[in-house]
């Protein structure tokens, strides 16, 4: 027992078990006496004005909650932070909105639809020049012509729609039409300067043969020069005019 301590005779009772003080057995009268004197309500008066300060009341309990506001934050004080983190972890209202607000940014359906639709009905020409306008100086990644080596700026989207239809739309190697192939045509360099993008210098390949013909360079220059040379001759036979010499 701690000097300076009173306890009360409940807390010795429960301390001492059926001992007094002086370490004596107490007979069952005596227990039985002490605790209808602790059961009286003057005694539990007593008792609770002797335990001020260590068994708070419900309205000290109360106060003490309030102080303690912000430490363990109330229901209504949880909402208002997990309000206050809204973008980390959006709730399915916050999504909505969000969606709502990127309207036009990301199109819906029905928008994507009428886009492919208006794509697909552009002529050939307009995609040309949509083409040229990318590639210019106006663009935004515009690299003072940098970004093109090593082609020419000629050498662009018009350039060889021109030759594949030239071409019949057709590998001029190995025959095979473009509607078979999974991309458009490749329109290869004959003298593999690419710099030179004259038409003579130019002729259609599928993507196999494009990539045949990157060796054994000599040969093939010569053979699809020969071959643009008997297209020359076949082009001015059937533009030439009824009564005019060869």
């Amino acid at each position: 027992m701690k000097t300076g301590t009173h306890h009360t005779p409940e807390a010795l009772a429960k301390m001492m078990g059926n001992k007094n003080a002086e370490g004596c057995v107490r007979s069952p009268e005596t227990i039985a006496k002490m605790r209808a004197a602790q059961s009286a309500p003057e005694a539990r008066a007593r008792l609770r004005a002797a335990a001020t300060g260590k068994h708070q009341s419900d309205e000290a309990r109360a106060k003490n909650r309030a102080a303690h506001t912000g430490k363990h934050p109330s229901a209504e004080t949880r909402a208002k932070m997990r309000a206050g983190h809204t973008g980390k972890h959006p709730s399915e209202e916050t999504i909505a909105k969000l969606r709502a607000a990127h309207t036009g940014k990301h199109p819906s359906a029905e928008a994507r639809a009428k886009m492919r639709e208006a794509q697909s009905n552009r002529s050939a020409e307009t995609c040309a020049k949509m083409s040229a306008a990318k590639l210019g100086p106006n663009h935004p990644n515009w690299m003072g012509g940098i970004s093109r080596d090593p082609y020419g700026w000629e050498f662009n989207d018009e350039l060889k729609e021109e030759v594949r239809r030239r071409d019949g739309y057709k590998c001029q190697l190995c025959g095979v039409p473009q509607a078979e192939c999974k991309k458009a045509l490749a329109v290869h360099h004959i003298d593999y300067d690419k710099k030179n993008s004259d038409p003579v210098n130019l002729v259609a390949l599928c993507v196999f043969c494009n990539l045949k013909v990157n060796a054994n360079r000599q040969h093939w220059t010569a053979h699809f020069q020969a071959m643009a040379i008997e297209r020359d001759i076949a082009t001015m036979r059937r533009n030439k005019q009824p009564g005019q010499e060869t």
